[in-house]
């Protein structure tokens, strides 16, 4: 029974969320190119943790590791937060370089990251001691090796003191060899300049205190468009990669990858005065008509959307009318509106006039940013991936 219905097409499904790979290559491009414009010699790492923001972490990262005629070179590496996602990338068959930012938490993921050439973030005492169980054969392992520094985040990272310590310990195991220092800046999308040039200036004293590592890493998705000064020799745009930014004015044109988009179900006819959904919180003003789609929280769309979150739909913003349910959203369309059931609802993303709903308008009107959107697209949303 099973698998007869495994046979049956999926193409009736209403949620889908569609994923433009050539919207992801055209923003990394743009900011390796941003980043080269202060240093010649830049790599830029695409973060791709947690699912690629949601995104799909094996296509994104199968899109970014191949040149095409749109892409003149491969991603420089890529960047996760924990074994289990770089394990993945390996077990994929992918040879690019990937960091694991939160580094490792026990002597087995130790061996299993040298093993698998996966570089590391030290960041605290307990991951550097671990390096002392390690025979010294292991001297040759190739796995790259990432200091991370605190200057101000008060997350991850050595404070300043703890640097010379923490260097006689690699140099007193050589096992791995420090390559690149590196820091995260707290502030680089709020308007908080000073915080910025502070923890800068910390993160250039902290240069001094280690001479003999040559590459640094600072600016995020944030900082690399927003300070020249944090670009270095090692980027890390994460959430840009995907279209989106929290910054006001970014210094380049971004594409949103995401497009969500469902079909509308059912359209009625709601009377001055009725209310519609739970609770009854949105009433209607005068006689109008309401367009259900089918779409909730259940599927990954915000539940505390406010009433007139925009829906796009026939090439028009329609306002959110009610609360948002598990399953479903209900959008006041008035009384003359030309709209069909079976007619396509963008949440974000372009619809197919290339209207652009962006997902940081959206996650303003539920009080989040895009990232929570982009992660919290459940598993029964179709990802279709297209221009790969």
């Amino acid at each position: 029974m099973l698998e007869k219905f495994s046979k049956i097409s999926t193409s009736f499904l209403s949620v889908q969320a569609l994923i433009d790979l050539q919207a992801l290559k055209n923003n990394y491009v743009s900011l390796k190119k941003l980043a080269l414009e202060k240093n010649p010699h830049a790599k830029t790492l695409a973060v791709i943790k947690a699912d690629a923001y949601g995104h799909g972490m094996l296509p994104v990262a199968r899109a970014l590791s191949q040149s095409d005629v749109h892409i003149d070179f491969p991603a420089d590496g890529f960047a996760v937060a924990r074994i289990e996602e770089a394990l993945l990338l390996r077990q994929s068959g992918l040879k690019n370089k990937i960091v694991l930012l939160e580094g490792v938490f026990s002597f087995e993921a130790l061996k299993i990251a040298l093993d698998n050439k996966i570089d590391l973030v030290f960041h605290s005492h307990g991951q550097v001691v671990l390096l002392e169980k390690l025979p010294k054969l292991t001297s040759n392992a190739v796995t790259g090796c990432w200091i991370k520094v605190n200057t101000g985040m008060n997350r991850l990272g050595f404070a300043l003191a703890d640097l010379k310590n923490v260097l006689q310990v690699f140099e007193k195991t050589k096992v791995l060899k420090p390559e690149v220092l590196m820091t995260h800046l707290a502030s680089a999308d709020a308007d908080d300049s000073q915080s910025v040039y502070l923890a800068l200036e910390k993160f250039s004293r902290a240069k001094t205190l280690c001479p003999d590592i040559k590459q640094f890493s600072i600016a995020n998705s944030a900082a690399l468009m927003a300070y020249p000064e944090s670009r270095a020799d090692w980027n890390r745009p994460g959430i840009s990669l995907y279209g989106s930014s929290l910054l006001k004015k970014p210094d380049i044109d971004l594409q949103q990858v995401m497009t969500l988009s469902s079909k509308v179900l059912v359209i009625h006819k709601v009377a001055a005065g009725e209310a519609v959904g739970y609770g009854g919180i949105w009433r209607a003003q005068h006689d109008t008509h309401i367009a259900v789609i089918g779409i909730g929280y259940g599927d990954g769309y915000p539940r505390h959307a406010r009433n007139g979150t925009p829906v796009l739909i026939a090439g028009k913003e329609y306002p959110l009318a009610g609360r948002v349910s598990m399953d479903m959203i209900t959008v006041d369309i008035g009384l003359q509106h030309g709209i069909k059931v079976g007619d396509t609802a963008v949440l974000w993303g372009y619809d197919d006039k290339g209207v652009l709903l962006s997902a940081d308008r959206i996650a303003s009107y539920a009080d989040t940013i895009s990232y929570q959107l982009f992660c919290g697209i459940t598993s029964r949303v179709e990802k279709v991936y297209i221009n790969g």
